[in-house]
């Protein structure tokens, strides 16, 4: 955990820009009465028949950093645990709590865009027309009509600034690095889980070697 707040310091001026870039995402709200259960507030991470979780929501490694401060900033010591040590045994968003969502102002960018109708990008990759159809739900109300035209003209931008914010910031500590070249072939990973994101900051060689290289086989072509 000293390891995540270094880095989150480290990386204060990146979090003041992707807060800014946040901010300008017009508000939605939901029409919770007629909400189905596909809701984000049912998403459960992935897991395999060995065990492996895979934690969701996915979030881009100056989200990642962003979320830490508003922990650090808003939460007490004896409450970091809870979200810096959770166990990926537990397959919900570790930030929900009771349909609330424990770190609203500084979501992920995929959790404020889930349930709208965007155009056909997501994760900065640009898919067939119509496929990225299934993340917008009719109950998802723009608060800001008036602002919705300019967001969709800037959205397929904002996945492009959120690489560029994420690029070379500390995904694992350095002396781990040649472990984690080893097992996934990368210098980064730009997009990941908050789990798998915490362990790679304070996992030791045994865990590179053994839980981090089955994970990998099983998710990375995921990512």
């Amino acid at each position: 955990m000293d390891s995540i707040l270094k880095h989150t310091r480290s990386a204060k001026e990146r979090i003041v820009e992707l807060c800014s870039l946040l901010d300008s995402v017009p508000p939605t709200q939901c029409m919770k009465s007629e909400c189905g259960d596909w809701c984000c507030t049912k998403l459960d991470s992935a897991c395999d028949e060995n065990g492996n979780f895979m934690s969701l929501p996915l979030i881009y490694t100056i989200e990642f950093y962003a979320i830490a401060q508003y922990i650090y900033d808003k939460f007490s010591v004896d409450e970091h645990a809870r979200f810096f040590y959770a166990e990926p045994k537990e397959r919900k968003c570790v930030f929900r709590d009771n349909g609330r969502c424990l770190i609203y102002p500084v979501r992920p960018f995929s959790c404020r865009v889930y349930g709208r109708e965007v155009p056909d990008i997501f994760w900065g990759i640009e898919y067939p027309q119509g496929s990225a159809a299934s993340i917008h739900c009719r109950n998802c109300r723009i608060k800001d009509e008036g602002m919705e035209s300019g967001f969709l003209a800037r959205y397929p931008k904002i996945w492009d600034k959120l690489y560029k914010l994420s690029h070379e910031l500390p995904v694992v500590e350095s002396e781990n690095k040649p472990f984690f070249s080893a097992v996934t072939g990368l210098d980064e990973i730009i997009i990941l889980g908050w789990y798998e994101r915490c362990e790679l900051l304070a996992g030791s060689t045994g865990w590179f070697n053994k839980q981090f290289a089955a994970w990998w086989q099983t998710y990375s072509q995921l990512l």
